[in-house]
């Protein structure tokens, strides 16, 4: 599901927590909101 390939991306990427969020807030909100 959404949240485990959000998940995934997390422990797979090198981002910092934060940059994580700022690069995946738009991109979840789109899923949930389309």
């Amino acid at each position: 599901g959404l949240y485990g390939t959000a998940k995934h991306w997390f422990h797979s990427s090198q981002l910092s927590a934060n940059d994580y969020i700022e690069g995946a807030l738009p991109f979840l909100m789109k899923q949930i909101l389309k």
